[in-house]
């Protein structure tokens, strides 16, 4: 059987050696995606998922080493990608350089579009930005902490790299949701994949794919939170406590920790507040889950963040 030329091509002749070749939605649906399995991505003409296929088995020095990966995924082979490859493939070197830095361009704005809709940053948290952030009979706790998120902001790379984000403490209105949506905004138009959730919207999200009319997959989904460049999450400790909820909020920051993936996180509660919410403390003093979990998701969030305390009046109330 020959490998062929077009993509449905290739992949009828990948799909016939099931035990060399593997795709990257193969590899999510058996749950045998790991950190280097490429994210599946869509055409941006047709919205169609376009496969990357990777090669199993190879060896090196004697070792297996899993899964090659195409550094490309295929091409769509809708009218308009196939004619946006045709193109490309007519032009000459220089050509094709003068062409894609005006496309690149084009991409930059058509991507920054993108992740600010796929974040939500503007549909649930109304495009805050630190401009929009007034100091004004502000304490300096705010103003030390307004200082602190442009900062984390504008140095993101560098917090890319130790793995560290920001936690938001405080009482309710001091105005940390604005503070990390707006340090969440400035991180997204720097290109970096951004999702800003509140705490009791995600676990709806993940506890939903157990409706059988979902379209969502859990482990696709919890993928995308473990593996996103930056993870907002407003309103840590809202949810109502249950095992279900201290394992899924586990397993989500120790991963993004074990990852060196940053978060933002914003909390109505000091360590030991949070700790006893997350463990179900009731009214007799007595934890109904497990305080232990509970208390190592306090100290994930202190050793993946950097604190940012607010101590103030009500900023919304002054308004």
């Amino acid at each position: 059987m020959e490998m062929g030329t077009t993509p449905k091509q290739r992949a009828a002749y990948f799909q016939a050696f099931p035990d060399i070749f593997i795709s990257n939605r193969q590899a999510f649906d058996r749950r045998t995606a790991t950190e280097m399995t490429p994210v599946p991505v869509t055409c941006q003409y047709c919205g169609a998922e376009i496969l990357t296929w990777g090669f199993m088995g190879t060896e090196i020095d004697g070792q297996d080493n899993g899964v090659v990966w195409n550094p490309k995924p295929e091409r769509c082979e809708c009218y308009q990608s196939e004619t946006y490859w045709r193109n490309v493939d007519r032009l000459t070197d220089i050509e094709k350089i003068a062409y894609e830095l005006e496309l690149r361009k084009k991409a930059e704005h058509d991507e920054t579009n993108r992740l600010l809709k796929q974040s939500r940053l503007v549909d649930s948290f109304g495009g805050k930005t630190f401009d929009g952030f007034s100091l004004s009979n502000r304490s300096e706790s705010i103003a030390k902490a307004k200082a602190k998120a442009e900062s984390f902001a504008n140095a993101f790379p560098k917090a890319e790299e130790l793995g560290k984000g920001l936690l938001f403490t405080g009482p309710s209105g001091t105005g940390k949701t604005h503070l990390a949506a707006a340090a969440a905004l400035e991180i997204c138009k720097q290109h970096r994949a951004v999702i800003a959730i509140e705490a009791v919207e995600l676990l709806s999200r993940i506890r939903s794919c157990y409706n059988r009319e979902s379209r969502e997959d859990e482990y696709r989904l919890m993928a995308i939170f473990t593996q996103v460049d930056l993870l907002f999450i407003d309103d840590l400790g809202k949810e109502k406590p249950s095992e279900w909820t201290l394992e899924k909020i586990f397993t989500l920051i120790d991963t993004r920790c074990r990852k060196k993936k940053p978060v933002i996180v914003t909390i109505n509660y000091t360590d030991q507040e949070l700790i006893d919410r997350l463990a179900g403390k009731n009214s007799r003093d007595e934890y109904e889950l497990d305080i232990k979990t509970a208390t190592a998701i306090v100290s994930r969030l202190h050793e993946m963040t950097w604190s940012v305390p607010m101590v103030a009046s009500d900023y919304r109330g002054g308004m």
